[in-house]
This record gives structure tokens, sequence and C-alpha cells, in this order.
């Protein structure tokens, strides 16, 4: 329709515009039809007062624009004129302006581009009457692109206009052009304030005010001040905008407040002070002035706070919360101790005036509490005067609870929503209906309400960062004050009594928490019997069994209570109440807003014990003298992030980012030398201040790339200040690398500092594993793109893909990586590698002669270099072979023997030799060095590295003997310490010429960095794989002294060396080398060096750091240690205070069983205040509809608005922890009905309770999943943050729950309908960045396990070799004696307490059992979706053929498989079992998936895992799901399963199967679940033979197992005994007969007389009704059975049940025997008169024997009878009528009766032939 709308105007667009091309006469009837278009389509662009972007799209889609342009520029056309249609134009183009005004609402990006090409045309016509002024306006608002292009001269020209017309527009137009996008423009504010306010004083363009005699009202003035008028009366004539109008003072004070936005001195001076404009007097007279309209109030109301407040000297005390306290400042009681002077901030600034606006806003608050919508101005001025509020609480001019507390109360009133009305006196049903539905609704009314609201919000907010600061500061001060009395009284604190917190229960004493009892289960454990033993508790890292006593959690609770009411600004007012009746409203920003304050309002604990955590104490002077010039900068810093920066501006920022990049590094304690080592600690005091944070948020402006050498020149100095400054915060801080990783894509398209963000980015990845794996290609690829745009001048970018190629603290590469750098070089190679090439071999020799470190082309080849060889690090052959074609052996080895090339440019050579060379995966023949180890170019130039290893020992000789002291070597060679252990930074631009080759001292640059990545790795290969010396050939002779001189060097470095290199993997490759040269045994090594190496060098512990990081340890040990214990005592505080994690302690209910999974990805906060919080969104046992929509909204207006997906980092971050915070609320609405039904079932619930559990688990699915729940929940997998991700599957599996089918017909329709695709690309995302990750880390543990090996052997081996003493290397003894002359055992001291290596640390860190991309939530909410057989969603999760790309998720979940069938083990095996359980799903029912799982060769797989020696405990847990996934794959009877089944029969491993299931019956007493198993194994064997050919033998004959019984076990009884208890049964099933195996161990228990019941009474009148009287039949069968088989337990009723078939075979043989024997010995009686025959004698003594066991047998007959149908035996409906009526209970409703199968009535004939049957004698 709307599309129709538009594209139905176009024919009288194009009309019009063609009738007046051609000239034709336009008359009013013409141009009213068109001007009634245009208004039309005006509104049409418009909805509910805010601007539809849709509708706008249409009239640029169809050119709706053009035309309308088209028909402007017809205005100046003579033929117009002529033709007397010009007036009747004039209105037209009026109304097409105002269109266009319309279409540029809503600052659409595109939209305001479109029109950009016209802004040249609409300047022309400003100034003749036709709207212009407004559109270009519009066009300009908020368009940094168009603001910063307009020149001065056309500021000047709408200056003229004003001088000549006082015309608003113009007025606003200049505004514009002052603030753009909530950023000042200081540049045309100060030129706007000196061309119109100063020039042009005299002029009468401004209205004068003054206040009147009585100084109560004002005056205005609208001649320059010849006449005066009362403001009062002239605000009530209001005019058109134009000469003399009240319109124009109104767009005068917007102006004005525009010139003052982001505290711009000049102008704000200039306005009050210099030209008195605008004084406070004036101001504030207006504010109170209630006889002026409310919009203009409103309006003096924004100027008090742009001129008179939000200045300098003010700033937020409030706006972000203290994390960092000096810690003998800490206050005890923050919100009372703060002694404040009325007119004064707790920041220290004044505002003289304040306390007579205080006054004024309690009043007014007091006054209006509600709110009217039809007051519109009204609304406008409660708003204006919140936003003044919230500014003066923010600067701390609030700062007692007191004050606050008044302020509450009148606030919550204007906050809630049930107090407004529509208009004044609105009563009764109209009343009720706006309150119900029309106060939320969008329109012009509302929005002023909703605005004033949403600033009365933010004031609360405030509140809320109040509050937390204060509770903050005095849960610190516990910590400061159980410390305190620790250093007092040993150990010993506070006495503090439980006594009164007790409540006398039958069980004892129970503990009354914060709101809440607290069950009497804690014991009080040892040591903590006392305050003291309490406090010793909870100072150190504790057990949780240690917390959760009974004294330690009612001590914490206890003292948490204290610090919580330190603050009681929201009890009993109701808050939460209005917050949810705020979330109502129809406006996003009062949604998210309302829910992030309920969160806060309901997080109070938790967010202070997560803050408190990151939060530091303070006791060292350097820490406090940074602190207290931190928090005075910053305030600063974030005003310069707001502004667009003049000079002396961009200035002052870069001053603040030079000091605070000097904290993040430590300092020499002597000298003052800055080094290159992190400040850890005045790395948290900055990140704790946010600085971080407002570093993105400089990071983020937009700016126009062309003008970055211009306008932006200063910015760009920023920028690269910028980065530089993040480069030193990344420096070792894991969070900070962490939080720059996040923002990496937005951080490379920063333009101006190529160089600066690639050391930014090497920072980011240096030494950090988990972020060189979590890299994606993509951003490779980018970096990449970087280089090749910017080459030599951000050659710094290739250190960064160095960086990420190699993980630095492991020294190993990451094979993913190094093959995307090399694949995306070569994609650019004609730009990145262009200096590569063979035809520029001379170039790059010219580069290399050259040396100087300035020369950007020679470090861009020398970081190129260094890349290539990073890359084939590792024995990587395809990339060895790329390049070996780059450079050959020749270039290579002639670059390292040239003398003219200096050393710090062999370096990278040298690499590249190393690892393309002489290491590689295919063997020195390959690599063409097969003859190198007696090339005389090798030797040349290992004699080059003798003598600069000489060089080396020497200048250690000489530098000792001529300085006298160690201390002096250390600081020199500190001075240098940057150029071991990290490359030198190639970024200076002011470098002397670099030492030749024959020049190498102590003091080269790069020297011990060439040692150390060049030298050192070669010769550790060249004397492992290369050297062969033989001395019975002169030839070699040489060969021998070069190398045995060479390892003596290195033996003498060691010595030396060590004391100034701070790299584990440099000590560990020292030792290596020197292993791998001393370990020949033709070489000579002098006796004592090599002692001294056996016993010092593979030292277990050895410490490696620097001077500065020695000093900073005993700087800041004491001031570190103090941290954490205060760490330790807030974790202590929140275990205590969440309680125990079982149901019982979380929600109350009497179960034992833990309530989630701690740590796991479905944990869920713990804690009191959450399960509240939950409380609010339930409605009995259901959910609240209403309120859980609020938390849907929040997450679809988060993720999909524009708004708030263009958001600054803090903002991102605020809105992540709502999402989770919401989506963990949903997730706990089910969870803990969930649990609770799991722990009944546990118990032995009933299954009455467990269905209604059910029920109510159904029932909130339901309502959760309502209303498109599926599709604003599953875009939000592809959010950036993976705890958001976590959430969401966890919430999808959840709803998932029992196979919930309203959720699955959700997801099927979100798919067939939607056509999305994104789903299916998030799901094969994170397995693929799972698998990628799985194998990095494996190769890595494979990689460092071998060099570990390879290190361990070779220290042995130097061990064992024995010392002997040779004249070689005397020279090389002279070092030795020197150490020892010198004292150089003070550079070889170690710690007490040696740290461990990092590299141990490291290796302990390769995890390669990490869930990464949470796969096992994946792989459940998949099987999920499937379960209950889903075909239509197993088959789209295989095939999506309505998708551009089909993703196989089936074979995708296969593939995974694989990766763990050689590994599976404790840590893995419920990933694995997960993964096999997902493909049950998969399969189950379904052949195409079947046979997909097939071909991706799963049977493979399930082969190999079946294979893992495990415990018999994981064996069953792991076989289980295994044998459900290959029974699925052949329980089908159709064609497609025949086929598979014999391929499957094929394949199956029958020997680990057989091997199971002998394990199985070993362990068949231990657990159920062993049989299940066994029967499983066993069921699927024989479904197999039933598809096997008939010449094939059955599975379980001998001869079948001995094919398959390499070891000659003996299966067969085994498999007889599970045999002999299976049964099958044949169903018809999809038009086959399907045969199914189950194991009926309890067979012996189905009675007879049941299954013939069965046989003859099943109902048969059709399929449907036959199969549900079945399965009716089954649960009474079952239930029998059930029962028989208690019978069977009891020996007495098992007497009489298992032989009733002899009882009652020898009843009848006995019936028999005395008929025939009465037949046979009765005679007619011998007198007539005698009724009884005649006998023989011994027929009495017979008939009463047997008779007497006839009576017998009946009664045990009769017995077996009443012991077997007990159960099934009911009264008839009258008797229990009756008993009901007897008892009063017949009108208890006990829900239908339902009827047995097998039921006997009592009286029935059944039960009275037993009873006869025994007195039938």
């Amino acid at each position: 329709d709307t599309f129709n709308l538009v594209a139905g105007m176009l024919p009288i667009f194009r009309s019009f515009r063609d009738n007046l091309a051609a000239s034709v006469q336009l008359n009013a009837k013409t141009s009213a039809k068109f001007k009634q278009a245009l208004a039309q389509l005006s509104a049409f662009q418009v909805a509910n007062g805010e601007p539809v972007k849709d509708h706008q799209k249409l009239l640029r889609n169809l050119q709706v624009v053009d035309i309308m342009v088209e028909i402007l520029k017809m205005y100046n056309k003579p033929f117009i004129k002529q033709a007397g249609g010009k007036d009747h134009l004039a209105e037209v183009c009026h109304d097409i302006y105002t269109c266009l005004e319309t279409y540029l609402l809503g600052n659409s990006r595109k939209n305001e581009l479109y029109a950009a090409k016209f802004i040249p045309f609409f300047q022309s016509q400003i100034g003749q009457g036709l709207n212009a002024e407004s559109t270009a306006m519009e066009l300009a608002r908020d368009n940094r692109d168009i603001i910063d292009r307009l020149p001065r001269s056309q500021i000047d020209s709408f200056i003229s206009l004003l001088l000549k017309n006082k015309d608003g527009r113009y007025l606003d137009f200049l505004g514009v052009l002052c603030v753009c996008d909530g950023i000042a423009i200081p540049e045309n504010q100060i030129y706007i304030c000196k061309k119109l306010l100063e020039d042009h004083k005299d002029s009468g363009v401004v209205y004068l005010t003054e206040p009147s005699k009585n100084k109560k009202s004002m005056e205005v003035s609208v001649d320059g001040g010849r006449s005066w008028l009362s403001l009062s009366k002239f605000a009530k004539e209001r005019g058109d905008g134009g000469e003399n109008s009240y319109e124009y003072l109104e767009h005068q004070l917007d102006l004005f407040g525009q010139l003052c936005y982001g505290r711009n001195e000049y102008v704000i001076k200039c306005i009050t002070e210099d030209l008195r404009y605008l004084t406070w007097t004036e101001v504030f007279i207006c504010l109170k002035d209630s006889s002026l309209p409310n919009d203009l109030r409103a309006k003096y109301c924004t100027l008090i706070v742009g001129m008179f407040v939000d200045v300098s000297p003010n700033y937020s005390a409030l706006e972000n919360l203290e994390l960092s306290f000096i810690f003998n400042e800490v206050r005890k009681d923050p919100a009372g101790d703060s002694i404040q002077v009325a007119d004064t901030s707790i920041t220290g600034a004044q505002l003289t005036f304040f306390p007579e606006l205080r006054e004024w806003i309690a009043k007014f608050m007091r006054k209006n509490t509600d709110m009217t919508a039809s007051n519109v101005g009204e609304n406008e001025l409660i708003g204006e005067v919140f936003r003044l509020l919230h500014y003066l609480v923010s600067f701390g001019y609030y700062s007692a609870s007191s004050d606050i507390e008044q302020l509450l109360k009148p606030l919550l009133g204007v906050l809630d929503g049930r107090n407004d009305k529509p208009f004044e006196k609105a009563s009764g049903e109209l009343q009720k209906e706006w309150s119900k539905r029309g106060r939320f609704e969008k329109n012009t009314q509302n929005k002023a309400i909703v605005d004033a609201k949403y600033q009365a919000m933010e004031v609360l907010d405030v509140f809320f960062n109040f509050a937390f600061n204060v509770r903050l500061e005095s849960l610190i001060y516990e910590f400061k004050s159980t410390v305190e009395s620790m250093d007092k009284d040993g150990a010993s604190g506070p006495a503090v009594s439980f006594d009164h917190m007790r409540s006398k229960t039958k069980g004892g004493s129970s503990m009354v928490p914060m709101g809440g009892a607290v069950d009497p289960r804690y014991n009080v454990a040892s040591g903590a019997d006392s305050t003291a033993g309490i406090i010793q508790i909870l100072m150190r890292e504790a057990k949780d069994s240690e917390i959760l006593t009974y004294d330690i959690t009612s001590y914490v609770r206890f003292r948490l209570e204290h610090v919580y009411n330190k603050v009681k600004l929201f009890k009993s007012l109701g808050l939460e109440k209005v917050l949810l009746d705020l979330g109502n409203y129809q406006y996003d920003k009062m949604v998210v807003k309302s829910v992030h304050l309920l969160n806060r309002f309901y997080s109070a604990h938790a967010s202070l014990f997560e803050k408190a955590i990151q939060g530091q104490v303070l006791i060292t002077v350097s820490s406090i003298d940074t602190f207290k010039k931190v928090k005075f900068l910053v305030p600063e810093l974030r005003r310069l992030t707001t502004a667009k920066l003049t000079p002396d501006m961009e200035a002052r920022m870069m001053e603040i980012l030079n000091i605070f990049t000097r904290y993040c590094v430590l300092r020499r304690r002597t000298s003052g030398e800055v080094t290159d080592d992190p400040h850890p600690m005045n790395q948290k005091i900055l990140l704790n201040f946010g600085v971080v944070d407002d570093i993105f948020s400089v990071l983020s402006k937009r700016i126009d790339v062309k003008m970055i050498d211009t306008q932006y020149a200063g910015l760009r100095k920023i920028f690269q200040m910028c980065f530089i400054f993040l480069q030193a915060m990344a420096r070792g801080n894991d969070p900070v690398q962490s939080r720059i990783f996040e923002r990496m894509d937005r951080l490379l398209t920063v333009p101006g500092a190529p160089a600066e963000l690639g050391l930014c980015i090497a920072e980011v990845f240096t030494g950090n594993q988990n972020l060189c794996l979590s890299i994606k290609p993509d951003q490779v690829r980018r970096v990449v793109e970087l280089v090749a745009v910017h080459r030599e001048h951000g050659s710094e970018l290739l250190e960064a893909l160095n960086a990420i190629v190699k993980v630095e603290e492991l020294d190993l590469p990451l094979k993913r990586n190094q093959a995307a750098v090399m694949t995306y070089i070569n994609q650019n190679r004609s730009r990145v590698a262009a200096i590569l090439e063979p035809e520029n071999e001379e170039k790059r020799l010219d580069l290399l002669h050259d040396g100087q470190e300035t020369n950007d082309k020679l470090r861009y080849l020398i970081n190129l270099v260094d890349v290539l060889a990073t890359c084939a690090e590792g024995e990587n052959r395809f990339i060895e072979s790329m390049c070996q074609n780059i450079f050959s052996l020749n270039e290579i080895l002639q670059v390292l023997n040239d003398p003219v090339i200096p050393i710090w440019c062999k370096r990278p050579y040298l690499r590249f030799f190393v690892w393309c060379y002489l290491n590689t995966a295919g063997g020195k023949i390959e690599s063409g060095c097969g003859d190198l180890d007696h090339d005389e170019r090798m030797w040349t130039f290992l004699h080059f590295i003798k003598d600069t290893l000489g060089a080396l020992c020497t200048g250690f000789m000489n530098f000792m003997r001529t300085r006298g002291r160690a201390a002096d070597l250390r600081q020199t060679m500190q001075k240098r310490r940057n150029t071991v252990s990290k490359r030198p930074s190639t970024s200076s631009k002011a470098r002397p010429m670099s030492p030749r080759t024959e020049e190498v001292t102590l003091t080269t640059p790069g020297i011990l960095q060439y040692i150390f990545e060049g030298v050192l790795p070669m010769l550790q290969v060249f004397f492992t794989d290369f050297f062969a010396p033989d001395k019975k050939l002169k030839t070699h002779q040489t060969e021998i002294a070069v190398s045995q001189y060479i390892g003596v060097s290195l033996l003498t470095l060691y010595e030396s060396i060590t004391t100034i290199i701070n790299s584990p993997n440099q000590y560990s490759l020292l030792k290596s080398t020197i292993a791998c040269i001393i370990n020949y045994q033709e070489l000579s090594v002098p006796e004592d060096l090599l002692t001294r190496f056996q016993q010092d060098a593979f030292k277990a512990d050895i410490d490696l750091r620097s001077d500065s990081q020695k000093e900073y340890t005993e700087d800041f040990f004491e001031e570190e240690e103090l941290n954490n214990k205060l760490n330790m005592f807030v974790a202590n505080f929140q275990t205590a205070y969440e309680g125990e994690n079982t149901i019982k302690e979380q929600i109350g209910e009497p179960y034992t069983m833990v309530y989630c999974e701690d740590g796991g990805d479905e944990d869920l906060p713990r804690g009191r205040e959450f399960q509240d919080l939950l409380r609010l969104f339930q409605d009995g046992e259901d959910v609240a509809k209403d309120r859980i929509r609020k938390l849907i909204d929040h997450l679809h207006i988060s993720f999909h608005s524009p708004e708030y997906r263009s958001v600054t980092s803090v903002q991102r971050l605020a809105l992540d922890t709502v999402n989770i915070k919401c989506l963990q609320l949903l997730r706990a609405l089910i969870h803990n009905k969930v649990i609770v039904r799991t722990a009944i079932d546990e118990s032995g619930g009933t299954s009455s309770v467990l269905t209604r559990y059910d029920d109510m688990i159904s029932t909130i699915q339901r309502s959760i999943n309502a209303d498109g729940t599926t599709d604003k929940i599953l875009p939000m997998l592809s959010d950036k943050n993976d705890s958001v991700v976590r959430e969401t599957l966890a919430l999808l599996n959840m709803l998932l729950y029992n196979a919930q089918r309203d959720v699955q017909r959700s997801f099927e329709h979100y798919c067939l309908n939607t056509r999305e695709e994104q789903f299916f690309r998030d799901i094969e995302t994170r397995l693929h960045r799972s698998t990628v990750a799985l194998k990095e880390r494996r190769a890595l543990q494979s990689q460092f396990q071998a060099k570990k090996e390879k290190d361990e052997k070779l220290a042995e081996t130097v061990r064992q070799r024995p010392t002997e003493s040779k004249a070689t290397g005397k020279s090389m003894l002279k070092v030795a004696e020197a150490r020892n002359e010198y004292e150089m055992q003070e550079i070889m001291r170690t710690v007490p307490d040696a740290v461990k290596p990092k590299k141990e640390e490291a290796q302990d860190a390769i995890d390669t059992t990490q869930d990464d991309g949470y796969i096992e939530l994946v792989l459940r909410i998949l099987a999920g979706l499937c379960d209950g057989q889903q075909r239509t969603i197993q088959n789209y999760l295989r095939e999506q053929p309505d998708n551009i790309k089909s993703i196989n998720l089936v074979v995708d979940t296969v593939n995974y498989l694989h990766l763990y069938k050689d590994g599976v083990n404790k840590a893995n095996v419920e990933l694995v079992i997960q993964i096999i359980q997902t493909l049950v799903e998969f399969t189950s029912g379904n052949t195409e998936n079947q046979t997909s799982v097939f071909d991706a060769q799963v049977i493979d797989a399930l082969n190999s895992i079946m294979r893992t020696d495990w415990e018999w405990v994981m064996m069953v847990e792991v076989m289980g799901p295994i044998m459900d996934l290959l029974r699925n794959m052949v329980e089908l009877s159709v064609p497609a399963t025949k086929s598979l089944a014999l391929l499957v029969g094929d394949t199956i491993s029958y020997e680990t199967l057989y091997l199971r299931l002998e394990e199985c019956y070993m362990h068949r007493h231990a657990s159920p679940e062993v049989d299940i198993v066994a029967y499983r194994i066993v069921h699927f064997l024989m479904r197999l033979n039933d598809f096997a050919p008939k010449k094939r033998k059955w599975v379980g004959h001998p001869d079948f197992m001995a094919i398959h019984n390499p070891k000659n076990k003996d299966w067969l009884p085994i498999w007889e005994h599970y045999q002999q208890y299976t049964l099958s049964v044949e169903l018809v099933h999809a038009d086959a007969l399907q045969r199914v195996y189950f194991a009926a161990e309890f067979k012996d228990d189905l009675r007879a007389e049941i299954k013939d019941q069965l046989k003859w009474n099943i109902q048969r009148d059709s399929a449907a009704n036959k199969l549900r009287d079945f399965l009716k039949w089954a649960d009474d069968i079952r239930e029998d059975m059930g029962y028989q088989g208690q019978v069977s337990k009891n020996k007495f009723t098992a007497f009489f049940v298992k032989n009733s078939v002899y009882w009652a075979r020898g009843m009848l043989l006995l019936t028999f025997f005395l008929n025939i024997f009465m037949l046979a010995t009765w005679e007619a009686p011998s007198y007539f008169w005698s009724i009884l025959p005649d006998t023989p004698s011994y027929y009495n003594p017979v008939i009463y024997a047997v008779g007497a066991l006839h009576l017998i047998l009946s009664l045990f007959v009769a017995i077996t009878f009443f012991i077997a149908n007990l159960k099934n035996f009911t009264l008839p409906s009258a008797i229990t009528y009756l008993a009901k009526k007897f008892t009063g209970k017949e009108d208890e409703d006990t829900g239908p009766s339902i009827e047995k199968h097998n039921e006997l009535n009592i009286f029935g004939l059944a039960t009275l032939y037993h009873i006869v049957s025994m007195h039938g004698e």
C-alpha cells in the first residue's frame, strides 16, 4: 500500500513538471491540486510525530526528489514570470521545500547524501521566500561532511540575510553549524559569535532583555534598547517568526544555547559578561516567572545549564563509578562524612547561586508531582528542570543522602505514569482508558511526557551511581577496618554478636539474613568459632565449604546489610512498579532505560562485588600521586572527546595522552629513564577511571579521509597518540588486550595512523595465546590490505602480522595464521611484495647497503622478510616452497656475508635462511642445502659469527675493566634491553646510521636481537642436522676450530649475557644452542666453563626480571599484596552472600540438589536479589506475560534498532550487560521449574506431580515463545559479544526442553518463511571456529611437547658430557677471570622465590579441551529442534534449498565428531556424548540424514571411539548414545535402510562390539545402565542379522564370533545370556513390517492369562483404535508386571504364584481321579431308603485322603488368584458412592476414573468361582 501511494503520485508530479516545461499556464486550481498532493506526501513520511524511514526511502527510490528539484529549478525561468504564474509557483515551491524538509527528518545518512548533490542549488534560492532555508538547515543538521565543507563566506551570507530580515530560520541555520550530532564545533561557534554578536551588537539583530524595576519579571526590547515591553505581554503576541516576533526571540535563545554548547568559554563570557545579553539574574527570573509561557521558561532553563552550570571547573563526580581509592582516605560513612558548603560541590567547584537554585528546584518538584498530556509546554519545562537537576547531581552539589531523599519522592511521582492525566480534570472511563492505553501510544503530546520522564530516569541513574559509590567505599572500609584490626590485634577483629539475628526453630537456631531467613543448614567450621577465626578465613583464599558455614555466612550478611543500609534511597517507594510501568511506553528509549534501571535496582550486590574485585586501594606515594593527577585530568579529557577540537584543544589532549602514556611504563628509580616494562598499578588506575573507553570514543570519531592532511591534521596526530597510549596500556595487560581485540574491526578503519596502529595491534597479540587463536581470517586480510595501501609508510603493520602468526610466550607459530597471512600476501603480491620480485634484486641490495634506519623502504623490506620467515617457521612445506621461490640460497648467503650490510638488516635474512632452507619439512636435500655442511660460503658466514661473538666477549671484558662495577654494566645494557626482549622500534625517523658489520660492539643497535633471533637458531639447527666433523681430514680441522671457538664464546657469553635478558624463551634458546654445540666430543671446552654451565644452566627457577621490574616489586609489593587480599576478601564475601549452590538455598524448595552448573555455559546468578527480580516476572505457576514482553522488547531494540547499534563502547557494554540479564531471567523462569522437577523425579515423586510440573514448564515456554520471540532472539547469535551469544544459546536450549513443539514450529516458521540464512552461517561459523581452535591448540601442544623433550634430551647429554681442560680457548677465559675480579656474582643472583618460567605457565594454558564457540550448547539446540522426529527441521538442517548457500549441518556435526575420535577423555567426554546424541536426533526416522551421516564416515569415527581404553563407567556413558545412533541407522525396513544396513554391517567393528559386550557382562551388577548398554549392543547385532544375506553366518554363531575374535575369547555364553532375555515385536510402519527387539528380563512376570486377554479383547475396528487400545493395554500390562515382580520377591507369595500351574493342574487331576474313582466304586444302595451308595471298605479312607489334598490344592489356587489379582480388584460403583457419602467426600473431585482392561469386580463371577471352589468338597 505504501509503495502504491507514492507510485500513484508519480504521474501527478511528472505531469506538473512537464506542463511547466512546456510553458503551460499555471492557475490556482492546478497549483491547489498539486499542493494537496505535496501535503499528503509530507504527512505520509511522518507517523505519530516520528519520521518513517521506509516511507522516505520510497521518495528516493522512485526519484520523486529529483522531480521536485526539477520543478524548483523552473522558478527563476523567464517564461514563468511572463505567464503570470510566478505567485502560484512560489506557493508550490514553498510546499516542495516543506516536503523536502520532511524527507530529511530522522538523520538518515542515505537520504542526506542523496540530497547533498543539490546543495548549491538550494543555497541559490535562500532568501527568496521559498523556505529553502529550512531544507538547507535540515540537510546540514548533524551532517559533519557538509558542515566541515561549508565555507565562511556562506556563514557571512546568512548573517547578511539576517541583518536584512530578522527571520528566525536564519538563526536556526547558524545554530545547526554550531553543534553536529552532539559535538560542538568551536570554530563556528566563535566565528558566529564574533561576526553576529560582537561586530553587529548595535544593529538590533539581538533582542535585548533586562529585569524590571521590581526584579520579579523581565522586559524585552526588539529595537536595540530604544523601547521596552513586558516579556510576558510580548510572549502573548505570537507572530510568524519574522520581524519583532516572539518566535524570533525563541530562535535567538536556541542559538545562544548552541553557541555555548560544549563549554565554549569565549562565547559564554561574551554573552554573559562582555555584552551582557543574558546574565544569571535574567535567566533565573525568567525561569521562575510563572506568567511566561512554559516552553519559554524551558528554553531559559536550558540556557542555565549551558551558560552557568555546565562550565568549568565543574565536572561530573557521579557519571562514572569510582573503583580506585586511597587506602588511608577511605571513609566509614561516605554519605554522611562529607561536610559540604552550601554553594560548593564535592569536587571543590563553586556555584554562588546554587542555594537559591536548589530551593526553587525543590519547590518546583513539590508542586509538579504528575503530568498532564495536554500541557505540552509545562511538560517540556519539567523535562528541562530534570536535565538541570541531572547536571547538578552529577557535579556533586547534592552529595548527602538527605538531599537526594528529598528529591526522590517527587521525582518518582513524576515518573509514575499512573498519576498522569490526558487533560485537566479528566476522570471516569476516559481517564481509565487513557491510563490503560492512551498514555503509552506515540503522539506529539505523549512525546513531551516521555522526554521529561526520560530525563527523570537519567537523574535516577545518577542516584544509583551515588548509592553505588557510597556502598563500594563502605565495603572497602570494611576491608580497611579488618586489615587494621588484624595488624593491631593479631588477626582479631571487632566482636560481633549474632544472638539478635537468630530465631528459634524446632531444630535449633537459624539465621535471619537481609530480608529473609537462613535455613539451619550451616555447621560451624573449625577456625570460625570466633570473629577472629572468621576474619582469618575471609582474608585468605578459602574453599566454598569453609565460607559456607553458619557463623561466617551470618557475619558476612550482617556486615553487608550494614554496608547496604548506608544509603536507604529506594526502600518502600515502589520503584520496581514504576519502572515496570515505564517499560510499557511505545518508545524504544523508555523500554531500554526502564529495564536498565530495574536491573540496577536488583543487581546492587552483584555489581558491588563485581566492581569491588576490579577496584584497587592505593598506599604508595607514587600511586596516590598518579591517582590524583588522573582524577584531575580525566574530566578534561572527556570534555575534549565530545567537541570538535581547536588547535589549542588538540595540543592539550596530546599533552594529557602523553602524561597517561608515561604512567603506563616503568621508570628507573635512579636515572629516571623510561623503560618498556609495563606499570601494572598505574595501568589499573587508568583502566578503572575509564580512560581506555574514552580513547575508544576518540578513535570512533567520524572524519573525512580526504581531509585527513588538511582540516583533520591535528586529529590525525591525536589518533596516533591514542594508539601509542593503547599500546602502552596493552603491554602485559590481558584485560586491555582483550578489550582492544573486541574493537579490532573498528580500529582497523581508523585513518591516518598506520604505523601506530600496527604497533598497537602487535602489542595486543604479543604474549596472548588466546587472542592469536581467536583472530578471524577476515581480520588478517584487512591488516594485509592496510599493508598494501600504506606500504613503506605502514611497515609496522607487518610487525603486527608477526605477532599474530607467532605465540611469543610459547615461541611457537600458529599454522592457521601462517597460512592466512601468506594467502593474503599472495593475493596482494603486486602491492605488498613488489620489492621481492626477481627483477628487483638490485634494488633490494641497494636498500640493504644504504643501511639507514630512517629509510622507510628499507624498514619495509626488513619487516616483510621477517614476516615471511615467521610464516615459514615450524616446518610448513607449502610456505617453505613459496619462500624458496622468492629468495634463492645464493642471494641469502650473499646478504649474510656482505660486510657492508648492517647486522640489523641481516637478522630477518638469517631467520629466513634458518626456516626456509636449514630447518625445513622437506629436508636439506629438497631445500638444496645437502652440501652446506662444508660449503665455503657457509663457513665464511660462521667465521663472521665467530668474530662477532668474540667481539662481544671482548666488549664485556673491556667494559668491566674500564668501568669497574657490575652495576654499571647492567645499567648500560639495560639501555639497549629493548634490542634483546623485543624488536627495536622502527618508527623513529631520526636515528643515526647503523654500524657496519666490522664495527660490531656491545652498543650496536640490534646486536643481541641478531644473536638471539638469528644466530642462535641457526647454530642450533646447523650443529644438530648439518655439522659432521672428521678430525682425520685436514680440511675439517679449520671447521672444528671455528666451531670450538663459537662454543667457548657462547659459554663465556652465557655467564654475562643472562644478566640483561628477561625472556625465558631467549634463556632457553641460549642453553639449548650451547648444548647442541658442546654435544660434539670432537670439540674441546674449558673445564671450568663447562662445569659452571652444567651446574647453573638447567636450574628449574631463575629470576629473569629486569632491574626496573625488580624495583617495581620492591616498591609496590605491599600494595599488590593488599589488593590481592582485597580481591580475596570481596570474593569470599560474595560466596557467603550468594550461599550454597543448591535448590534449597537459592529458590527455597526443600531439595539439596545443585541449582545450576557452577561456572559452566548455563550458569545463573545466585543470591536473593536475582530471585527477587525473577519473581517480578512470575504470576503464580505461570509467568507475567506483559512483563516478560519488556525483556524481549529490550533484546529486540538493543540488537536491531539503528539508534542502539551505533553507540559508544561504554554504552554497548551497558546494553550487553542488561541483555545478558534479560536472557538469564527468561531462562531462569524455565530453569527453576525444570530443576525442581528433576529433583522431585530423583527423589521418587509421583507421576501426577511430575505431570503438573511438565505442564507448568510447557506453559512458561509457550508464554516466552509467543509473539515472535524466536525471530527476535535467533539473530542475536551473530552478536560480537560472546557472553550474549552464550546466554542466547542457553535460553534457546531451555526453550526446547522436552522438545517443546511450539518452539520447534516457531523455528520452522522462521526458517521457511523468512528465508533467513544467518542462523545457519552462525552455527557453521561456531563449528568452524571451534574446529580450527582445537586443531591449533593440539598442534601447539604437540610442538611444545616435542621442543620440551628435545631440550630435556640435550640437558641430559650436557650433564653426562665429561669435562676436560684444554689449551684451546684460553683467551676466552680472561673474561671469566674479569668476572671473578669485578664481582660478577652480583649479576648472577636469583631471588629466593623464583617465579615459574613463562613458558611453563604458557604450556599449562594450552587447554585442548576448551569449548570454543559453546559447541555443546549449539549441539543441544540442534538436537532439541529435531527431537520428536521433526522431519521438516531434520531435512532443513541438512539442506536449505531456498537459500543462496546451503549449509549441511548434519555433515558438519559428523566432521566435528572426527576431531575427537582419537582423543576421548574425561575432559571432553560430555561434549563427545552430546555430539553423538545430536546425530541420534538428526537420524531418528530420517533415512536421508542416515545416509548423509554414513557418507561422512561416522562409522569410522564410532569405531575409533569405541576402541578407546576407558574405565567401565565412562564406557557405559559413551556406548549408550553410540548404540542409539547405530540402531537409528538400521531400525527401519524400507529399501534405503536395507542397503544402508549392509554397508553398516560391512564397516562396523564387530570385535570392538563384542569386547564392549564382554565388559558390560563383567560389570552387569554394578549399575542398571550397564545391562541397558549390553542389550542395545545385542539388539543392534541381531537387527544387522535381519538384513544380512542368508549365506552369512548369524552374529551369534560361534563361527562368526571366531572370525572377529583374534584373542580367542569365549563370547558365546555372554551372547546367550543376553539373547535368552530378548524378545521382538513386529509392527507395520511406512507400509512395511518393522521388527523391534527389546529386553525382557522380567518376561516371567507376564502372566499367560493377561496375554490371552490382550489377544481376544483388543479393539480391531480400525488401525488407529487398535494402536490406541494397544497402548492402553501396554500401560496396564506394565503395571501388572511390576506388581508380579514385587510378588515374586516375597518368598511366601512367590511360593504360591510361581507354582500356580502345579496347583491348578494338580487340582484338575485330583478332580478327575475322584470322579473316576466314584464311578468305579459306587454301587446301588442295598436298602431302598438309603440315599447313599454302597462303597467298598477302602472307599472312605481314599476319599478323605484324596479329598483333603484336593481341598488344599483348591485353597492354593484361590490364594494364588487373590495374590495375583490383588491390584486389579475394584468395588461396584454403588458401593463406592455409598462409602463417599458416608465419609462426607462425595463432593470431592478426584478426576476422571480410568478404567483398566484387566480389572476384576470383587463380587464378580471369577471371584465367586474361586471362593466356591474352596468349598466344593
